[in-house]
C-alpha cells in the first residue's frame, strides 16, 4: 500500500493497515459488513441532580447519564428520522432528533428547562451487532477493529488488545466469533 506522506514529499510505506472503527467504511472489502451511523446527544439541566448513573429506555434506543452536577446527557432517538441515521457520514446535529431527545428528557427526567450543548458523531455498526476484529479475509496484512455500534468504550480496549496480540505474535487464541471471516 502506498500512502502520500510527509510534508517534505516523502512516501510512507507500511506492512500492515488497520481499519479502525471510524474508518472501516472506507475499506471496500468491508462495505457490506460495516456502515456509518450518526448518533446524537444533548445536555439538559435538571431541577435536582441525578447520581452519576447510566440508564437506557425505549427498548434501548434512548439513553441518559447523570453528570452528578445538576445536568444529564441524553443520547439516542435515531428512530426520529426515516433512515435511522444509517449511512450518514457527517456528524451534524439534526433538529428533529434533538427535539425527540429533549422530549424524552422532559418525560423521564426532572428537567428544569436549561439548555445545554448538542452534538453528533459517527459510529461504525456491523451487520450482526458484533465488532469485526482481525484480518480481512484474503489479505492478512489488512486488519479491522470496527463495528462496535456505539459500544467502542466497552468493547474496544479488549478488541484492540486482541489485534495487537495477533500483530506481535502472541499465543493468545483468536476469537472466531469476532473474526471478519465469520461473514464470508
Amino acid at each position: 500500500m502506498r500512502v502520500d506522506g510527509p510534508a517534505d514529499g516523502g512516501v510512507l510505506r507500511c506492512e500492515v493497515v488497520v481499519w479502525a472503527d471510524g474508518t472501516a467504511h472506507a475499506e471496500p472489502a468491508l462495505a457490506s459488513l460495516v456502515w456509518p451511523v450518526r448518533e446524537q446527544a444533548r445536555v439538559v439541566g435538571l431541577s435536582r441532580p441525578l447520581p452519576a448513573l447510566v440508564g437506557r429506555a425505549g427498548h434501548g434506543w434512548t439513553g441518559f447519564r447523570g453528570l452528578g452536577d445538576g445536568r444529564a446527557v441524553v443520547t439516542g432517538c435515531r428512530w426520529a428520522t426515516p433512515h435511522l441515521e444509517v449511512g450518514e457520514r457527517e456528524p451534524v446535529v439534526v433538529p428533529v432528533v434533538q427535539e425527540r431527545l429533549l422530549g424524552f428528557a422532559q418525560a423521564h427526567l426532572p428537567v428544569d428547562g436549561a439548555e445545554g450543548p448538542q452534538w453528533a458523531w459517527i459510529t461504525a455498526h456491523s451487520c450482526d451487532g458484533l465488532p469485526l476484529v482481525g484480518p480481512i479475509p484474503g489479505d492478512p496484512r489488512r486488519l479491522v477493529c470496527a463495528g462496535f455500534g456505539g459500544q467502542a468504550w466497552g468493547l474496544g480496549p479488549a478488541a484492540a488488545a486482541l489485534l495487537v496480540d495477533g500483530l506481535v505474535g502472541s499465543t493468545t487464541a483468536p476469537v472466531p466469533w469476532l473474526a471478519p471471516s465469520r461473514m464470508v
